[in-house]
């Protein structure tokens, strides 16, 4: 685990103007959430990870994949590649010293191993050899052998019979025999660890390679929604006047019914943006035409992403929005009420036709007597 030993920490981090854009939107949580996933990226040996696994991600976070999503794609604090996988450039210059030091270190490591090596080529002995004459050096100390009368060492007995000799063949038989019972030992052991082994590996190989195929999906995914949206550009460019103006894309981006839901979340008006989603696009439209920026917006993309900031939440004019919204319901007769498939209702019920509108929260409508009770 060399490789997770730590992970440098600015003290003033949370001062970084993306870090305070993310913790207006998500609080401490997305700050906590963006350092786990810098720890991530730190335990991977180029500090890179697949976007395919994010939902995993989500999951050790206790958070949806879009939120976590939203965390890396929206703020600027990592970098998508164009494999698929994102990094933080922050953690890649942090870590350069590191491996600067890690490489010089093994290049002095190689670089004594060469010397070494050249030294002994020049003395002609290998490093084997070296050490066979170091030990050859040592002094050895003589076996005095004493002297004995051979009537003390031999029996009457042990003189008249023959010494018996040796058998090589036996000896020599019998270790074999003693090897062959040894080798198949091991390799019935061998054979009761392999299918285990065998196991653990085949699951291996089907874990990486269905995250090869997710990745590919996850690349093949972002590379068709690129040329859809260059071709969105495309056909916006080459239409009519209208659809090349700023206001025929704001139209375009308005019509776009999963990016208006993405933006509801990403403002925090939540159920009050899309029924005001009128009220919100002129105010943006007075918003651009006052500050005199619709000179600067080129392309569907550039009205996304200006919408995007106007009606982000902790900004000014998210601020200056929740007060128009609010002054908007006021005035509505028919707040009380919701809409559902053209039919007035309340809580789940019809309201009748012609019936006047509901005028307080708690009001219940009275068939009978045809008109609101309290």
């Amino acid at each position: 685990m060399k490789n997770s030993q730590y992970l440098l920490h600015d003290c003033c981090a949370r001062n970084n103007a993306k870090m305070l854009s993310l913790t207006a939107d998500k609080g401490l949580e997305g700050y906590g959430a963006y350092w786990m996933l810098l720890e991530y990226l730190r335990e991977q040996s180029d500090y890179c990870m697949p976007l395919s696994l994010l939902p995993s991600l989500a999951k050790q976070l206790g958070k949806f994949t879009q939120w976590v999503e939203e965390l890396v794609c929206n703020y600027g604090l990592f970098v998508l590649t164009d494999d698929g996988r994102f990094t933080s450039q922050g953690l890649q210059q942090r870590m350069k010293p590191l491996e600067n030091k890690r490489k010089a270190r093994d290049a002095k490591a190689e670089k004594e191993a060469l010397k070494l090596a050249a030294q002994q080529a020049g003395n002609g002995t290998s490093p084997a050899a070296g050490r066979k004459t170091r030990a050859a050096a040592k002094p050895v100390r003589p076996v005095v052998a004493k002297l004995v009368d051979s009537a003390e060492c031999f029996s009457p007995t042990e003189k008249t019979m023959p010494e018996k000799p040796v058998n090589n063949d036996e000896n020599s038989s019998f270790s074999a025999v003693q090897k062959t019972e040894t080798n198949e030992k091991n390799s019935a052991k061998k054979v009761e660890n392999k299918p285990l082994q065998l196991v653990d590996n085949e699951c291996v190989a089907k874990a990486s390679l269905e995250e090869k195929r997710i990745e590919e999906k996850r690349i093949e995914e972002i590379k068709r929604k690129e040329k859809e949206a260059t071709a969105s550009e495309k056909e916006s460019s080459s239409s009519g006047s209208e659809s090349s103006s700023w206001e025929g894309w704001l139209n375009e981006a308005l019509g776009e019914r999963s990016w208006l839901e993405l933006q509801a979340i990403h403002s925090g008006l939540s159920g009050a943006f899309l029924p005001h989603l009128e009220v919100i696009s002129k105010a943006f439209r007075e918003h651009v035409l006052r500050q005199g920026t619709e000179v600067t917006i080129c392309s569907l993309r550039d009205v996304k992403s200006y919408f995007s900031n106007f009606i982000r939440q902790g900004t000014v004019t998210n601020k200056r929005l929740r007060e128009l919204i609010e002054k908007a319901a006021a005035t509505n007769v028919y707040r009380f009420e919701q809409l559902v498939d053209g039919q007035r209702t309340y809580c789940g019920l019809p309201i009748p036709e012609g019936a006047p509108p509901r005028p307080a929260v708690t009001s219940v409508w009275d068939e009978r007597k045809f008109c609101w009770e309290y």
